[in-house]
């Protein structure tokens, strides 16, 4: 949702007001300045739009491992001596997530979309989630991980 928010001003705004918010809520509790820097509109429109990271969560409850991905971060359980994978690393050249990027008008040259990332699913990358007639899951990269569980 997030990357839906920066990709257009009305979200970039919305943004904005609620770091502004959080800002002052801060300076009246005396907790100092918010960590996120001035928060003014001309700070957070400079978010780059080749820059991003990836996320690998797992909540563990009584009875199930959840664990969402992603990007090419990894979640791997350990049990006694075995190992197993909680995640698949989101790679352009995996045949589901080829079939979106090139659904969205981009091509995989040498393992990278567009011959520049090597990865098929990022938070942030916003050059690469341009399409304004396709939904955030259908852009040529996504930040909609994929969700997995497994018993614990």
């Amino acid at each position: 949702q997030l990357d839906a928010q920066l990709s257009t001003i009305e979200g970039q705004n919305k943004i904005v007001q609620i770091a502004k918010q959080v800002q002052e809520e801060q300076r009246q509790q005396g907790l100092g300045e918010f960590s996120g820097g001035d928060a003014s509109d001309e700070t957070l429109r400079k978010i780059p739009q080749n820059v991003g990271t990836t996320a690998c969560v797992v909540l563990m409850t009584t009875t199930e491992i959840y664990c969402a991905n992603t990007g090419d971060s990894r979640a791997i359980l350990g049990r006694g001596l075995s190992a197993y994978d909680l995640s698949d690393d989101h790679k352009p050249e995996n045949e589901d997530e080829l079939i979106r990027i090139e659904a969205a008008g981009c091509d995989v040259t040498d393992g990278r979309v567009a011959g520049k990332l090597s990865l098929s699913r990022a938070i942030g990358d916003l050059a690469y989630k341009q399409n304004p007639r396709l939904a955030v899951e259908a852009q040529a990269i996504t930040c909609v991980p994929d969700v997995t569980v497994r018993e614990r």
